[in-house]
C-alpha cells in the first residue's frame, strides 16, 4: 500500500512540474532600422518617389532570408503593373519611362505623378515579427490608389505566418464567425442581416476572412483595403478582435505571457 501511494505522488508530482507548452525555438526578436529614400520629385521627374524602407540588422542567415522577403513583398505591392521590379530604383525607372511615353504620345497635361510608401513594425518579440506597409500610387484618375499589407514572420526559420498557421487545428470556423460577429457589431448590422444589401461586396454574400493580419498584445485585426468588399468611398476596413477572446484558439507556442497581455 505504501509503495502504491509513494508511486501516485510520484506520477501527480511529475505532472504538476511539467512545463507548459514550448515556445518555438530562435531569437525573440530583430534588430533593424528604417530609412527613407528619395528617387525622385514632380518638379525634376514629374513624379514624387518616397519611400520607407526598413533594413533587417541580423547578417545570419535568418536575417537575410527575412529581409529578402520583406523587400521583395515592398517593391511588388507599389503599383499593379504587369512587370515585376526587383528594387525601387528599377520601379522608379519603370514608372518614369511609362509617364515619358505617354508624353510622347500626345498626354502633355498629364498631373503629377505620386508613389509613397510607410512601413511601422507592430510586433518584435516572442520570437515573432510583425511588418504592415502602407502604399500609396497616383498615375491618373479620379483618386491615388492606396493599399496596406501585413507580414507575420516566426523567428525561428524565417517563415511567414498566415491565420491559419497561428490557430489551433480545426479553429478556422470558430474565428471565422467570431470575425463576422465582430464585423457585423461595429457596422450595426443584424445577426441575419444581408451583407451586401447593406453595401459590400462579399461573394455570395458570404463573410469570408481577408489574407491581412495583424496579431500583437493586444489582439487580432483583420485588414480589408479598399475595393476588397466594398467600394473605394468605404475605404479600409479593419476588425478588431480583443486578445482575450481568441487567446484559446491560437496555437499555445504563438501566446503571449499572460502578464504582459493589454486587454482592450
Amino acid at each position: 500500500m505504501k509503495v502504491r501511494t509513494f508511486c501516485f505522488f510520484a506520477i501527480l508530482w511529475c505532472f504538476s512540474c511539467s512545463p507548459g507548452p514550448k515556445k518555438v525555438s530562435g531569437p525573440s526578436h530583430l534588430e533593424y532600422r528604417i530609412d527613407s529614400l528619395v528617387l525622385g520629385t514632380a518638379e525634376e521627374d514629374g513624379l514624387d518617389f518616397f519611400v520607407e524602407d526598413i533594413y533587417i540588422e541580423d547578417s545570419s542567415t535568418l536575417g537575410r532570408a527575412i529581409q529578402k522577403q520583406i523587400q521583395e513583398h515592398l517593391v511588388q505591392n507599389n503599383v499593379n503593373f504587369d512587370d515585376e521590379f526587383q528594387t525601387y530604383q528599377s520601379l522608379f525607372i519603370g514608372l518614369k519611362n511609362e509617364r515619358e511615353s505617354l508624353e510622347n504620345d500626345g498626354f502633355a497635361d498629364l498631373s503629377p505623378w505620386e508613389l509613397n510608401q510607410g512601413v511601422k513594425v507592430y510586433l518584435n518579440e516572442n520570437g515573432l515579427f510583425g511588418l504592415q506597409s502602407y502604399h500609396s500610387s497616383y498615375t491618373g484618375g479620379a483618386h491615388p490608389n492606396t493599399y496596406s499589407s501585413c507580414l507575420l514572420f516566426r523567428l525561428s526559420d524565417g517563415a511567414e505566418l498566415q491565420i491559419d498557421s497561428l490557430l489551433m487545428p480545426g479553429e478556422k470556423e470558430a474565428f471565422k464567425s467570431l470575425a463576422e460577429a465582430k464585423f457585423r457589431l461595429q457596422n450595426q448590422m443584424g445577426e441575419k442581416e444581408n451583407l451586401n444589401d447593406a453595401g459590400y461586396w462579399f461573394e455570395g454574400n458570404n463573410f469570408h476572412l481577408s489574407n491581412h493580419i495583424r496579431y500583437q498584445k493586444e489582439g487580432l485585426s483583420i485588414y480589408y483595403n479598399p475595393y476588397e468588399i466594398g467600394p473605394y468611398s468605404m475605404g479600409p476596413i479593419e476588425i478588431f478582435i480583443p486578445y482575450n477572446e481568441v487567446v484559446e484558439i491560437i496555437r499555445p507556442e504563438y501566446r503571449f505571457n499572460t502578464g504582459d497581455n493589454i486587454s482592450a
